[in-house]
């Protein structure tokens, strides 16, 4: 196993370790509670949604890995294509703590299962115009996407944060013992 590997394998099961011990801790009626903005409207937003979210995006890149619903696109010399924008919203992950918690585990399992050593190439399908439905490849690779996903994780977690201080203040503590939870490295290396 290459320095590579070892280092994105740690930070995209640091992040998915992170939402795990939120979910945790978290009761099934906190994981759906669907809040209100600051400004006292319904957001159709909840932890649980949020969960499903990041989760999503893992799937998305890990699936490739198993040979299975992978989209090809023959134009592009048969390299996978990764379309994080097409979502199943209201699964069973975002309704079902429980579910959420099985899910951690898949996944952790699928990111010890990748060979990153030669970096394998892929596509990444972005919508650019909500008009038409425009949408464009862009070529990666999936140690990038990895690092992506991750990266995106961190920054809902940021938001599953900002849920529990404004809306589950029992959960404030742990909060306030791991206060690195939704924190990109970075920040975390600037306040030191």
């Amino acid at each position: 196993m290459n320095q590579l590997y070892k280092n994105v394998n740690y930070y995209s099961k640091s992040v998915l370790s992170q939402l795990y011990s939120i979910t945790t801790h978290i009761n099934q009626e906190e994981y759906t509670m669907v809040t209100k903005n600051i400004y006292g409207k319904q957001t159709n937003s909840s932890i649980g949604s949020h969960v499903r979210h990041i989760y999503d995006h893992f799937d998305k890149l890990l699936i490739h890995n198993d040979n299975s619903n992978v989209n090809i696109n023959d134009n592009m010399n048969n390299i996978p294509v990764i379309d994080y924008d097409t979502r199943d919203r209201g699964t069973t992950i975002e309704i079902n703590k429980n579910e959420a918690l099985d899910k951690h585990f898949e996944l952790i399992s699928k990111i010890d299962q990748l060979d990153i050593s030669i970096d394998p190439q892929l596509n990444v399908q972005f919508m650019i115009d909500s008009n038409v439905g425009n949408t464009i490849l862009v070529p990666s690779t999936l140690t990038r996407e990895l690092l992506f996903v991750s990266h995106h994780g961190i920054h809902h977690i940021s938001t599953i944060k900002s849920l529990i201080l404004s809306h589950h203040p029992r959960m404030c503590d742990l909060l306030d013992s791991n206060v690195n939870i939704g924190k990109a490295p970075s920040t975390v290396y600037a306040e030191k």
